[in-house]
């Protein structure tokens, strides 16, 4: 018979092989910015959706067949511990707390799984500077684009300052930088970043760092067979 292995120090509880999850919820303790359906793509441990309760209850027809299992698996609960703190660091959570809870139905058939979340507070983008590929701030910027650092400086300051610094946050930033510069001839620009973190203070300074490539002008149109349109 297998077991529901616990977090340290809780009692190990002995499980019918055929136990199901019956639901999985998220509880937040204290403010939280991330929202239920954040979460439930990060871990693996799933509970049956709605669609699949209403095809349980009409699986005695015919030709409706019954939804497949969600069989509980306790080993999954502490790598879902472990998804869940990924997570929250890539949005930009660097000190989230994750537990878990389960409970049984009265036969032990079916295991209700509880989350308790901690968030903490997140990164804040407290500054946001461009470097060159050498990581040096004060750089020559090509000819065409120098004039337009100043005002795309402060689009950029726009978008960044008081920010969370996530995933999403952070790859909005770097295509800025490369959309901005492909429109002034810059077609193979790459941009990195580097982020200089106050774990006290939780906030970042975020530094983009360029790579040109090649300037590319366009040369002359030419159109070969058709030389007039009616």
């Amino acid at each position: 018979m297998p077991a529901w292995v616990a977090p340290a120090g809780a009692q190990t509880v002995p499980l019918p092989p055929d136990t199901r999850v019956g639901s999985v919820e998220f509880h937040f303790v204290g403010r939280h910015q991330m929202k239920e359906e954040d979460l439930v793509g990060a871990i693996a441990t799933k509970a049956p959706g709605g669609m699949e309760r209403v095809q349980a209850k009409l699986a005695w027809l015919p030709f409706i067949d019954s939804p497949e299992p969600r069989d509980f698996d306790p080993l999954l609960l502490p790598m879902d511990r472990e998804r869940l703190r990924r997570y929250y660091r890539r949005q930009g959570f660097l000190d989230t707390q994750v537990d878990y809870e389960v409970s049984l139905s009265k036969q032990r058939r079916h295991a209700h799984v509880t989350f308790v979340v901690v968030e903490g507070a997140p990164l804040v983008m407290r500054s946001v500077a461009l470097q060159d590929s050498l990581g040096q701030a004060d750089f020559m910027w090509p000819q065409g684009v120098a004039d337009e650092v100043p005002e795309f400086q402060r689009q950029l300051e726009k978008r960044a300052i008081g920010e969370r610094l996530d995933e999403s946050k952070l790859a909005e930033l770097q295509g800025m930088v490369v959309g901005g510069l492909q429109n002034h001839g810059y077609p193979f620009v790459s941009v990195e970043s580097r982020a200089r973190i106050d774990s006290l203070a939780h906030t970042v300074d975020l530094a983009l760092s360029i790579t040109f490539g090649p300037r590319v002008r366009m040369g002359a149109i030419e159109v070969d067979g058709l030389h007039s349109v009616k």
